[in-house]
């Protein structure tokens, strides 16, 4: 499917070997552009392949977490024995072909390690145990509390071990710096672009080669799915039978009722949770303008602060003209005094009058300065997107952005895996919803 959308683009145009020679040609220049757009969208194909393995390995880890707990709620009942077999069995040869499949973590960690010789093996796997290690006492020591001055013996045990630990922890630092020196070249000869491109392919090849178990998941994970969907509705049928002998329809009524909105309650809360998580999504294109930001040193961030409050003056502007035009009505609607009113009436006029062409020249001046700033600041916007549109700057922002996606990749993976607990939950709604219509 990858290799299908890869090559799935317009020929290069032949230019000959005399044009190839001659850099400024329009041919040459337009090839060049072509095969950079070429470049981009390839890397950012590769990048929506890992995500989307990464979000079906997490899809697969719930299913089975799930489904594990659901199995033990039927741990006690005898009424569906061939159902829980077949669940059993089936969340048997999930986990077997889930120990089997190579996700995208592991497919580039394989990559990388084909493009090494045996002594770079051998630093490049030192030094990412030593990290490995390092990275589980610091979670270990943020994960245990201080206990409180009524628990004295594990008061002092904690107080004996957190030293220890930073000991640990700070003898592995030096490890890992003494490390460090060996690895730098390895990581400068894994991050030249030609290697970044063989490796991106390595990876593809590989999950490419694990496809057929990543079916069988899928085929497993459905049947689980439909399993327990049929468990579910025995049982609740089975449920309804027997309390029905000794409650009345009210009684079962409230029952699953109960059970509705204590699921509806549920639903709205991860209905909340989305849209909470749904604002730390990054897009491609709000990466592209950080990196553009990054790229810039906040240049171009702040061109748009100063467009934005450009934006809220010129707003402000033309409610103050509006408010403007209706005084102006006013004073047009009143005619002016004749030879023979009184001073006073005349003076009143003159005030009137005055105002009026005070505050019109005081608009026309706002008017004129927030026309000289919005064309000062399409200036520099003209100007920061030919220095963001050369080749090399195009390159920088790319890799840049394609890093702050692959970092945002778990809150991605998190708000996914929240819309399909949606999905899920929502169909239950409408079954309980059925049932109630029923009773």
């Amino acid at each position: 499917m990858l290799l299908a959308k890869i090559l799935d683009r317009l020929p290069e145009e032949a230019i000959g070997p005399s044009n190839a020679l001659r850099k400024n040609n329009p041919k040459v220049q337009k090839l060049k552009k072509y095969r950079e757009y070429k470049s981009e969208y390839q890397k950012l194909l590769y990048a929506t392949e890992i995500l989307e393995q990464s979000i079906a390995e997490e899809k697969y880890n719930a299913a089975i977490h799930n489904n594990t707990e659901l199995l033990k709620k039927f741990e006690n009942t005898d009424t569906i024995p061939k159902l829980k077999e077949e669940l059993l069995t089936a969340l048997k040869k999930m986990n077997a072909l889930k120990s089997m499949v190579i996700y995208p973590k592991q497919a580039q960690e394989a990559a990388k390690l084909k493009f090494m010789n045996s002594d770079e093996k051998e630093i490049y796997q030192k030094f990412k145990k030593l990290t490995d290690q390092k990275n589980h006492w610091e979670i270990f020591k943020k994960n245990i509390q201080k206990p409180t001055a009524i628990q004295q013996d594990e008061l002092k045990a904690y107080n004996e071990l957190v030293p220890e630990l930073d000991k640990k922890i700070a003898a592995l630092d030096k490890e890992i710096t003494s490390a460090a020196k060996g690895i730098k070249p390895i990581y400068e000869k894994l991050s030249s672009a030609r290697m970044i491109i063989n490796i991106q392919k390595e990876v593809h090849q590989i999950l490419f080669d694990d496809s057929e178990t990543k079916k069988e998941i899928e085929l497993e994970n459905k049947k689980i799915s439909q399993l327990t969907m049929q468990m579910e509705t025995i049982l609740i049928d089975v449920n309804q039978k027997n309390i029905v002998s000794e409650l009345t329809a009210k009684d079962v009524y409230k029952i699953i009722n109960s059970s509705y909105l204590n699921l509806k309650n549920e639903y709205d809360k991860s209905i909340k949770n989305v849209k909470r998580i749904y604002s730390r999504v990054i897009s491609k294109k709000r990466a592209i303008a950080m990196a553009k930001d990054l790229y810039t040193k906040n240049a171009t961030k702040k061109l748009r602060e100063e467009f934005r409050s450009l934006v809220k003056k010129e707003e402000y502007l033309k409610n103050d003209i509006d408010k403007f035009s209706l005084e102006k009505q006013e004073y047009y609607a009143i005619s002016p005094p004749k030879f023979w009113n009184s001073n006073s009436l005349k003076e009143k006029y003159k005030g009137q009058t005055k105002k009026i062409n005070n505050m019109e020249t005081v608009l026309k001046d706002r008017q004129n300065k927030l026309l000289a700033i919005r064309k000062n600041l399409e200036n520099k916007e003209v100007e920061l997107n030919s220095i963001c549109n050369t080749s090399e700057a195009k390159s920088k922002i790319n890799t840049i952005a394609l890093g702050i996606l692959r970092k945002n990749q778990p809150i991605v993976i998190k708000h996914q895996t929240l819309i399909n607990d949606i999905k899920t939950k929502y169909k239950n709604i409408k079954h309980i919803e059925l049932q109630l219509d029923s009773i």
